[in-house]
């Protein structure tokens, strides 16, 4: 089987889905069944037939189904509207919605008016777009056509100016409108992940037509019936999903004498407080730009009726049930629904119990995974105010919904009962109904009538986890106890509408006697389950060291990888889908387990052959060693996370957790288990010297190898000292790098209070801490030096009586530990900065991602030259390593590239590489055909030697002559991008790298006489902390901070930024500056840059 799946990756073929049918072959005695016969087909042959479909017919006396495959495009009805974000770049479509929205008058209240406004502005768009789309394409082809003339020309004469000038603007033209079309297939392939990778149209296109073939409906079997053809599968749908969500109405019993948690009246107030703008505005930032659209078709980045998408829960979905409702909810409910519950997450962690892990701030899923290995492993050892209630009902009341069908919707219908997936308020309402399952349990527990299981020495009470609708349920192996769950979860069945889904649910027992598990699976109406088992998608209850519970993840990577097929991407988007996507895979398991060394190995495999490779046939060349690889980008790798480094940073968050003594049902069972929690957590975590479980003694090992690894966390944490309780004067490492009996062993000896802890070794004088050190006896005069060097250095701590002792993580600023810094720390990511500087020039994020990763190749001398594919073996004989172009020289990268004469004339051929300016003195830059971007910056007491190499005080090219990357901070930045949207040309000014000389940016074209300038002394007034010899630096070189840098994309201006913009107002002063600092001009206007003007 494994080589017809690599036959069928490696020839690129797909497989269809089956219709009508999931089994192609039944055994004559009806106890086996698969599906055996398939049709195979080319991505050539599915872009010439976009409808091809395999039919499984009746097989009447056969053991095989015959297959049918057949091309038919079937009309499922009118398409609902869409909005794509690649249309916000078009003027005319700000331009068309602006003039709609002015124009409509609508009288009614204010949420009707806007309703209707977007109802307009909706129909014009919707206008516009189809002439757009029309547009976009018809000047793809024009571009291409011009193009293709003037290349066929070229071959017989010279070109003339004109002609040149014209194929330069069908390149531009054409460049322009593919990027939006590539917009448009990405942003309907869904693959977000690609939003900074492969600029590849093909790949979008393939994954929207995979998705469409695997999601299409053409035969459904709805309550036993098969349906069939338009009308039949879109009236089955509706009807169902129309009784699904519709009941008829009866008192639900209630459960009276069962308590739970309430809020008080600080927090009522808090939740039907008025929304403030701020309020609304986070809303709408919370919501991601470009995802589905609900029944208005807007998304963010352009009432409560939502579409139903139906999401194939397994492949080759031939039931309803195999499908999951996923409700695409209307912009403006969206908006609501955010508000609301941005409020509710607020106040929930103080009414729904701690065994709940979902959706809580400070709770995480891998806590629920823990806890159930903790008590699985102790087993086997043992063998309102009235408004808030108003909102919630009218946003449940007033809904609306349509099934979409193969994209086109049904008629709408009521909601009855039930929340919709994909509403942002439903997980959290969820939670408050199912916090009722837990009172129950709750009052199971006190009054005796179910028995869970104790834990440790602690004698801590476990019964049950919550995730949402999973439910896990410890206790004892008894009857009663199996009766007391299936009375409790009927009566929670009654009273909340919710149904057990028994078909799903699994009873296992640890020690259990034989025939037990069956008898009560039986009872419970559910199937019988074995150790290990998978909550949470993670696997609980077996040895998770061994290899194979791991793979089933190499598994899924080779089961991704095969469905993206790497020949569709260059080397840019494999690296883009390794760092996003494919290191991700394995995270969620890595949080919880140490993998073993083998599962390493095999995922890295898997990585390292899909970057060189992309998974075809034959074995590709590594040209880059894997350590390398794993480095950031801007110390010389490609930022691919090393797994097993990384593991261990994810690891050691449960030492953060556990050190800094955080609150949770996990902490109590740890401490139950092994431990009190009211000292010294690091003591007991680092003690290996008891048992307990596979997990804890790995926890417990993190902190032990060789190298780097050689006590990283003991060492990286220290203590932070509150009020003293929990900190030992002498044996804690809290004032200085050692403990203080070590420093002091003479003064340890004379101390009347060796056990004592800080708090206890001083006292508090009218707000003022004041340490008392007791001895023996008196000390001698060489023992009295020491107590006085000793009380020097508690000096500096001061006790602080009600702040809480902890612990701090060195690597952090906020001393809290992270995955970020634990990983850099175990990678030993430290590199020269004028390394750093180059590798960030060449993944500067302007440049295309394939470009840039050829680039990175080059910069490693590791592409196929003949010098290096003789050293590889690839190539034989000696005289073969001459270079192709030149045929004197060894060809590696340096000569191909830089040295080789017939290279050195293409280099002289691009303008910019830096010469010295004398006063008065002018440079002519004639910008090269194709040209889109450039910066325009100058160095300043520059020293270079006959070979070119030397330094510059500012705006250095890494120590080069010419440049051939940015300069180095601090330098006043000229920026422009030429021929971009309706053929401008968009210039600006930045000091966000800082200043180095005055500047004046201008236009010599009467058409646009802009003058940008920078001319003030910012040298001689730059702040302390950015003054540098030559120039004043910007905030983000210096200190690279979230605040100054805006990696994220939100940021604001600072007193720094400030400094710049009061002194430059046109000019940028930090990465998201108004807009207005960007200035336009017609395309083929000539620019002046003058220094020192």
């Amino acid at each position: 089987m494994r080589e017809f799946d690599s036959f069928i990756n490696v020839t690129g073929l797909v497989d269809l889905p089956l219709v009508d049918r999931k089994y192609t072959w039944h055994s004559a005695n009806g106890q086996h069944r698969s599906r055996i016969d398939r049709f195979l087909v080319s991505e050539e042959c599915l872009q010439k037939w976009n409808d091809l479909k395999q039919w499984g017919l009746g097989r009447s006396v056969s053991d095989h189904c015959p297959l049918l495959l057949k091309n038919e495009k079937v009309d499922w009805g009118p398409k609902p509207f869409k909005f794509f974000d690649s249309w916000l770049e078009h003027p005319n479509c700000k331009e068309v919605s602006s003039k709609v929205w002015k124009s409509v008058e609508v009288r009614g209240w204010k949420g009707f008016r806007l309703k209707e406004k977007l109802r307009e502005t909706k129909k014009a768009l919707k206008k516009w777009s189809a002439n757009h789309k029309v547009e976009v394409d018809r000047r793809i082809i024009k571009a291409e056509r011009i193009i293709a003339e003037m290349d066929e020309k070229e071959e017989h004469n010279q070109l003339s100016e004109v002609d040149i000038e014209k194929r330069r603007n069908g390149f531009l033209d054409l460049w322009k409108n593919m990027k939006i079309q590539e917009s448009m297939w990405q942003q309907k392939s869904k693959k977000m992940w690609l939003k900074e990778g492969d600029a590849n149209s093909k790949f979008f296109h393939r994954s929207v037509k995979g998705r469409w073939r695997r999601n299409e409906i053409n035969s459904i079997q709805i309550r036993g019936v098969q349906c069939r053809g338009v009308n039949e599968i879109k009236e089955g749908v509706m009807n169902y999903f129309k009784g699904l969500f519709s009941e008829e109405e009866w008192q639900r019993p209630k459960l009276d004498g069962i308590s739970f948690k309430q809020i008080d009246k600080a927090d009522n107030d808090f939740l039907t407080a008025t929304f403030s703008e701020e309020d609304i505005k986070n809303a709408m930032w919370d919501c991601d730009s470009s995802k589905s659209p609900g029944t208005d078709g807007f998304n963010f980045r352009g009432s409560n009726s939502s579409f139903i998408a139906l999401i194939p829960k397994v492949e080759n979905p031939y039931r309803i049930e195999d499908y999951r409702p996923i409700s695409l909810i209307g912009v403006m409910y969206k908006i609501l629904a955010k508000l609301l519950a941005n409020r509710l997450r607020k106040v929930l962690d103080k009414i729904i119990g701690e065994q709940q892990m979902a959706f809580i701030e400070g709770r995480q899923l891998m806590d629920g995974v823990v806890i159930a290995n903790e008590v699985i492993d102790e087993a086997k050892r043992k063998r309102k105010k009235i408004t808030w209630r108003n909102w919630i009902k009218e946003c449940l009341q007033s809904s609306m919904i349509s099934i979409l069908v193969n994209g086109s919707p049904t008629q709408q219908f009521p909601v009855n009962k039930g929340i919709r997936q994909g509403d942002p308020l439903s997980p959290f309402l969820f939670l408050l109904v199912v916090e009722g399952l837990n009172g129950l349990m709750q009052s199971a527990n006190e009054k005796n009538m179910y028995r869970g299981v104790r834990i440790g020495n602690g004698n801590l009470l476990v019964s049950h986890l919550q995730f949402a609708n999973d439910t896990l349920f410890f206790g004892e192996a008894s009857e009663e106890n199996i009766q007391a769950i299936k009375s409790i979860m009927r009566t929670f069945e009654l009273v909340s509408g919710l149904k057990i889904n028994f078909g799903k649910s699994q009873i296992m027992g640890v020690g259990t006697e034989e025939g037990w598990k069956e008898r009560m699976a039986y009872r419970l109406c559910c199937k019988e389950g074995d150790l290990p088992f998978k909550y949470l998608g993670t696997p609980v209850g077996g040895n998770h060291r061994r290899i194979a519970m791991w793979q089933p993840l190499v598994n899924s990577f080779k089961k991704k990888l095969a469905s993206w097929n790497g020949q569709n991407l260059s080397l840019g988007g494999r690296i883009t889908l390794l760092n996003s996507v494919l290191s991700s895979l394995p995270m969620y398991l890595m949080s919880a387990y140490k993998i073993p060394k083998g599962i390493f190995s095999s995922l890295d495999k898997i990585h390292m052959n899909f970057l060189w490779g992309g998974m075809r046939e034959r074995k590709k060349i590594s040209w880059v060693n894997w350590e390398r690889v794993c480095r950031k980008k801007e110390y010389g790798g490609l930022g691919v996370k090393d797994l097993r480094n990384f593991n261990m940073a994810l690891l050691g968050k449960w030492w953060g957790r556990l050190v800094r003594g955080e609150d949770g049902l996990w902490s109590k069972v740890m401490s139950s288990k092994y431990g009190e929690n009211g000292g010294h957590w690091l003591d007991w975590v680092r003690d290996r010297s008891g048992g307990g479980s596979i997990w804890w003694r790995d926890i417990q090992n993190l902190n032990v190898g060789d190298g780097v690894y050689a006590g990283w966390l003991t060492e990286g944490f220290r203590i932070k000292v509150g009020e003293g309780k929990r900190v030992s004067f002498w044996w804690d490492e809290w004032c200085g790098e050692s403990c203080l009996a070590n420093k002091f062993p003479r003064l340890y000896i004379l101390s009347t209070g060796k056990d004592k802890e800080c708090f206890q070794m001083g006292r508090d004088l009218n707000g003022t801490w004041r340490w008392n050190l007791t001895w023996r006896r008196t000390l001698h005069q060489w023992e009295d030096e020491t107590a006085k060097e000793l009380q020097t250095m508690i000096e500096k701590v001061r006790i602080s009586p009600g702040s809480a002792d902890n612990w701090e993580w060195i690597h952090s600023p906020d001393g809290k530990y992270s995955t970020a810094t634990a990983y850099a720390l175990l990678t030993n990511q430290r590199r020269e900065e004028e390394e750093a500087e180059m590798y960030k020039s060449i993944w500067n994020p302007s440049i295309p991602s394939k470009v840039a990763a050829f680039n990175w190749k080059v910069s490693l001398d590791r592409i196929p030259t003949k010098l290096n594919l003789l050293k590889r073996g690839v190539i034989k004989e000696e005289e073969e390593r001459k270079c192709v172009l030149c045929e004197e020289e060894e060809e590696d990268s340096s000569h191909l590239f830089l040295k080789c004469k017939i290279v050195k004339w293409l280099w002289r051929a691009f303008p910019g590489g830096g010469r010295r300016l004398n006063r008065g003195e002018t440079w002519q830059i004639n910008v090269a055909t194709g040209t889109t971007q450039a910066r325009i910056w100058a160095r300043t007491n520059c020293q270079f030697d006959g070979s070119g190499r030397g330094k510059c005080e500012t705006g250095d090219c890494q120590g080069l002559l010419e440049c051939k990357a940015y300069g180095s901070p601090p330098n006043t930045l000229a920026e422009y991008a030429l021929g971009q949207f309706n053929n401008l040309d968009f210039i600006d000014m930045s000091n966000i790298d800082g200043f180095n000389v005055p500047m004046e940016f201008s236009s010599d074209s009467p058409q646009c006489n802009r003058v940008i300038k920078c001319t003030a002394d910012i040298v001689g007034q730059c702040p302390g902390p950015l003054r540098v010899p030559g120039g004043c630096n910007g905030p983000c070189p210096v200190f690279k901070t979230e605040e100054h840098c805006c990696n994220s994309g939100k940021c604001g201006p600072t007193d720094y930024s400030r400094f710049f913009k009061e002194r430059c107002p046109d000019v940028y002063s930090y990465p998201k500056d108004d807009q207005t600092s960007v200035f336009t001009c017609p395309n083929g206007t000539n620019y002046k840059v003058i220094f020192c003007p």
